[in-house]
């Protein structure tokens, strides 16, 4: 999934996937001055934990959800 955020004139975006070839799961933020930020987490539970903590955090310092989330076709398990 991709979330949207925005604070003045900025924007931020947050992908969440999961990497079949490695098994991870895979968080990357997307920053408005063209850094990526990729964390990886091989337990479910971590996952979800630092994507909660990092909407906190973001959320903190003054972004807003600029939009629903898109859904990404690809990036997810594969039962």
């Amino acid at each position: 999934m991709i979330w949207f955020f925005s604070r003045d004139d900025n924007d931020l975006r947050i992908e969440t996937r999961y990497d079949n070839e490695s098994a991870d799961y895979v968080l990357v933020v997307h920053w408005p001055d063209g850094r990526s930020q990729t964390e990886r987490f091989s337990v479910e539970s971590q996952f979800r934990s630092r994507v909660v903590e990092f909407q906190k955090y973001i959320e903190d310092e003054g972004w807003a959800s600029s939009g629903p989330p898109e859904i990404i076709r690809d990036g997810w398990r594969i039962a």
